[in-house]
């Protein structure tokens, strides 16, 4: 008879992944600007500049005052972890226009 030799292999460890992403990329100083992640095979998640701790799927509302980069690190089962950020670009807002009605009184008016 022949004999046959079977090897019994663990299951391959899971490399977490995240992918975190924003509404929109350049905001006024004091804008509102959404950060949403995914990730998979993380069991725990942290974004830097003092946001700490967080879900490993979610969102959060964030008003950078300067242009900040975002980065977010998830941590596997296994400790391996696994990294991404954002770059949200803060510009100085536009000078106010000045009122319609300041612009009609200082039209210049021609006599014909």
């Amino acid at each position: 008879s022949n004999a046959i030799a079977v090897a019994v292999l663990p299951p391959p460890i899971e490399s977490p992944w995240v992918r975190i992403e924003v509404d929109q990329g350049t905001v006024s100083a004091g804008g509102l600007v959404q950060l949403s992640w995914q990730s998979q095979n993380a069991v725990e998640a942290v974004i830097d500049n003092n946001l700490g701790p967080m879900p490993v799927v979610g969102d959060v509302f964030v008003r950078p005052t300067a242009t900040t980069t975002f980065t977010i690190t998830v941590t596997g089962p296994t400790g391996l972890t696994a990294m991404d950020f954002v770059t949200v670009t803060v510009v100085s807002p536009p000078p106010p226009l000045p009122d319609e009605e300041y612009l009609i009184t200082t039209q210049t008016v021609r006599e014909l």
